[in-house]
């Protein structure tokens, strides 16, 4: 199972850095994309869960209690509530 997670990670890492596209995440998923690295020196939010925000801080993310984050091409969202603000900026960005 470890080759396979690293697999992952390479493959978002990768992905990340190649597509000029929004990468939005919420609101448990910011975790995933923490854990691979990608998410790393980068504001974001998540569910007020203490074990998806330890693992984001644990991962270099700069926690945020927003209900919506944005930063350069990453949008985060802290639950289903938040799902409109979520698209809406994506879309801010994506006609930028």
């Amino acid at each position: 199972m470890g080759g396979f997670a690293i697999s992952i990670r390479a493959f978002l890492l990768t992905m990340a850095a190649l597509l000029p596209t929004p990468i939005d995440a919420g609101p448990k998923a910011p975790a995933i994309l923490a854990k691979a690295g990608v998410l790393r020196n980068t504001p974001a939010t998540c569910f007020n869960d203490s074990r998806i925000i330890g693992t984001l801080k644990m991962h270099g993310v700069i926690y945020k209690t927003g209900t919506v984050v944005a930063s350069d091409r990453v949008v985060t969202a802290n639950g289903p509530e938040a799902a409109k603000e979520l698209a809406l900026r994506v879309l801010s960005l994506l006609k930028t």
